[in-house]
């Protein structure tokens, strides 16, 4: 059985993970506004790849560790976070290929604009989902926890 502290950790680290996956489809959408390379490009990759190799690293000692039923869900976010931030990483990826402003390449940045806007407001909208998610889990673990420790505190 996984302890209270992986859970808590696996947790924290797909937080994490949505969070930093958000700030690198944000900066896919500033770049796509603005129409051109942001220099912090490499920094967000790279911190990117750390948070979602923490993540990989949770979500395997957890699963070494047999998990509750109710943490079998995390489970299965966090695999499909890691695809999502996955797809996050290929996208800013793309962005630092595009550098020239040659009219042909213009050309092809809007076409790939329009393709890229829906994955890119797709994979927002996972996030977002995510966030929600994991927010309410949370909250109602607090719920639970506060609630038997209120019940221990009357009984003793």
């Amino acid at each position: 059985m996984a302890t209270g502290l992986q859970i808590f950790s696996l947790a924290c680290n797909i937080m994490q993970t949505i969070q930093s996956a958000r700030n690198t489809i944000d900066l896919c959408i500033k770049m796509q506004e603005e129409d051109s390379v942001a220099p912090e490009i490499q920094v967000q990759s790279a911190e990117l790849a750390q948070v979602t190799q923490s993540l990989q690293q949770s979500l395997h000692e957890a699963k070494q560790n047999r998990l509750e039923k109710y943490d079998k869900r995390m489970e299965k976010m966090a695999a499909e976070l890691l695809n999502v931030a996955a797809k996050a990483r290929k996208e800013l990826a793309k962005y630092g290929k595009i550098a020239s402003g040659s009219r042909k390449n213009s050309v092809l940045k809007t076409v790939k604009y329009w393709y890229r806007a829906s994955n890119i407001v797709d994979m927002r909208t996972v996030l977002s989902a995510f966030q929600r998610a994991m927010e309410k889990r949370v909250l109602v673990k607090l719920r639970y926890v506060s609630k038997d420790r209120l019940y221990e505190h009357v009984l003793t």
